[in-house]
């Protein structure tokens, strides 16, 4: 572990990976191979990486290093803007087995699913426009041959409803489970990807949402988390178009930049 200089006494950098001929006694392989369960990534890199740790956390401790690593499963959907109407939603699956699992006295970790979904979503309606499907890493010779069925998703919404219609149009033998579990995955990341494209327009101010913006984004929200239930206090505020407090991270940045002041801007102080 090296200590990052310039990330302040709160922070560590965990360096994840191995080099040539490196010797991986199981403490070694445990931290190697654990999730992230502190922190954050930094960087892109695919089995290895590295990720600061915040002391200040309710997140657990990483396993204890005698606990042997057996699999691990990761999820990365990312989304990017295109133009004022459209956003392209990029979402990764892949399965790993820690080194030595399947071949004896193999160094490397080794992939056995790695699926990529590339959709091309229209703004503000959340339909999808295009769609691709690739299989990258795979078991069998035969499983990139369900590929072509994905373009069945054009037209369909992202929003409401649509892990059901994966289930419907996908499941079973007529889909991947893999590409299944990550379509569902993508579909929350669409839903957040609406205010990043509202403030990343050309002509963009940066306020807090009008109860209208507030109003069409319920829409998505209503009844899909204990929060958000119908008949509770955040769809009443949004239906009354009221002032809600502020959420948790943007009071948190704030005062770490030491600018809540902000808040007032927001209508939130």
């Amino acid at each position: 572990m090296a200590r990052n200089e310039g990330a302040g006494p709160t922070h560590e950098v965990v360096e994840l990976g191995l080099g040539q001929g490196a010797t991986i006694p199981l403490g070694s392989i445990a931290e190697l191979f654990a999730a992230p369960v502190r922190g954050t990534p930094i960087g892109s890199g695919h089995h290895c990486g590295v990720y600061e740790r915040h002391e200040a956390t309710r997140i657990p401790a990483p396993p204890n290093e005698t606990e042997l690593p057996l699999h691990r499963r990761a999820y990365d959907v990312r989304s990017y803007r295109i133009d004022g109407s459209t956003f392209r939603l990029r979402g990764r699956i892949t399965d790993t087995k820690p080194p030595g699992v399947y071949v004896a006295d193999d160094l490397e970790p080794l992939d056995v699913h790695d699926m990529v979904v590339d959709l091309i979503i229209e703004y503000p309606s959340l339909t999808i426009a295009e769609a691709e499907v690739v299989f990258e890493t795979h078991p069998h010779s035969t499983c990139p041959e369900i590929e072509g069925a994905y373009p069945a998703l054009i037209g369909e919404s992202i929003a409401r409803g649509f892990s059901r219609r994966v289930t419907e149009l996908f499941g079973g033998p007529s889909g991947c489970t893999h590409v299944g579990a990550l379509l569902r995955a993508m579909a929350p990341v669409a839903v957040q990807s609406m205010y990043s494209m509202r403030m990343t327009a050309p002509d963009a101010t940066r306020r807090a949402p009008t109860p209208e913006d507030r109003r069409r984004a319920q829409a998505f929200t209503i009844n899909s988390c204990h929060v958000w239930a119908e008949d509770g206090e955040w769809a009443r505020s949004v239906a009354e178009g009221t002032a809600t407090e502020a959420p948790v991270w943007l009071e948190r940045r704030l005062r770490k930049l030491d600018r809540l002041d902000e808040l007032a801007d927001w209508g939130l102080d």
